[in-house]
């Protein structure tokens, strides 16, 4: 997916403003991730491997948030 059409993607399906700078991250095992620095802020947009890795970070995320040591998480669903 080129640049321009990543950044229209991100801007139409998540609610974080303008996007300024797309920088590809260090990839992980599991993961392709992009830190997004936008109007609202900086996020970091990341493809899972499946929807198993979705859940299981999804429950980590509630088990931190509960200690104050985790940021929000925002997710998109899309249809295969």
């Amino acid at each position: 997916m080129d640049h321009r059409v990543m950044k229209e993607f991100i801007e139409e399906f998540y609610d974080i403003g303008r996007i300024q700078r797309v920088e590809v991250m260090k990839q992980g095992t599991n993961s392709e991730a992009k830190c997004i620095d936008s109007s609202a802020g900086r996020f970091v947009l990341r493809k899972l491997r499946d929807e198993r890795q979705a859940v299981n970070e999804e429950r980590l995320h509630h088990v931190l948030s509960l200690q104050n040591i985790s940021p929000a998480m925002y997710g998109v669903h899309r249809e295969k």
